[in-house]
């Protein structure tokens, strides 16, 4: 599996489709499943792969492609978005793995991948990857709420993480981890002064009180250093 920090921009150049392949793909029979030559051809071009630059390749209109899959069938796409669901295919094609992905647009595409390379503990529900593809052909399927859909279906090889980008849950686990201290200095903060200010604390007559009152005013400085300076406020709200 490659590298998941591996720059987006160097990736495995797709290459072309031989006549062979371009005669099976054109069996493809939209609508249903994977279970044909066509999808065998693309496979088979999704593993030539060889390792260089490759050419930047367009976002697949989805719109477009379930229209007409007979005008885009075999054209090159970059896939990027985030694994919303997996499976493995059953045999003979259990080296593939079928996922469904939601693009930046928020339309869910289906993406086969192919290769044993494909690491399901790193390519997790939930990841948010790049992959160069080919479009395969319309896939129809009946949704959990009994509605028909159909889904543009693509075949690639090599998907890679896409590190560009911070998903919001990431975003969030960050903001939590850098106010969390301060979050706690504050609250502790608070309640030495309830403390302070609660029941029997106010100033009463005598000199005993002044000079309690005096010594509470007079506290050192907390240290700058933050474990220190929490310990410090821990140690006076125990004692108040």
């Amino acid at each position: 599996m490659i590298a998941p920090g591996l720059l987006i921009g160097v990736l495995l150049a797709l290459p072309p489709l031989t006549a062979d392949q371009r005669t099976r793909l054109d069996t493809a029979v939209d609508g249903r499943g994977h279970e044909e030559e066509a999808f065998v051809a693309l496979l088979e071009n999704a593993r030539e792969r060889g390792r260089r630059d490759a050419p930047p390749l367009p976002a697949p209109d989805a719109g477009s492609l379930v229209a007409d899959p007979d005008a885009h069938r075999g054209a090159a796409f970059r896939v990027i978005g985030v694994i919303q669901q997996q499976r493995r295919l059953p045999r003979p094609f259990d080296e593939v793995h079928e996922w469904f992905v939601r693009d930046d647009e928020g339309t869910p595409l289906v993406v086969f991948v192919t290769g044993a390379e494909v690491d399901p503990a790193s390519f997790a529900d939930g990841r948010r990857i790049v992959v160069d593809t080919r479009f395969y052909k319309r896939l129809d399927a009946v949704g959990r709420d009994g509605t028909p859909r159909s889904y543009a279906g693509f075949v690639g090889a090599d998907p890679r993480l896409d590190t560009t980008r911070t998903t919001p849950g990431a975003s969030a686990l960050v903001i939590l981890v850098v106010a969390l201290p301060t979050l706690v200095i504050v609250l502790i903060v608070a309640r030495a002064m309830a403390r302070r200010s609660g029941p029997g604390s106010g100033r009463r007559t005598g000199r005993a009180v002044d000079r309690e009152d005096t010594d509470l005013d007079e506290s050192p400085p907390l240290p700058e250093d933050p474990g220190a300076a929490l310990a410090e406020l821990k140690r006076r709200a125990e004692r108040s």
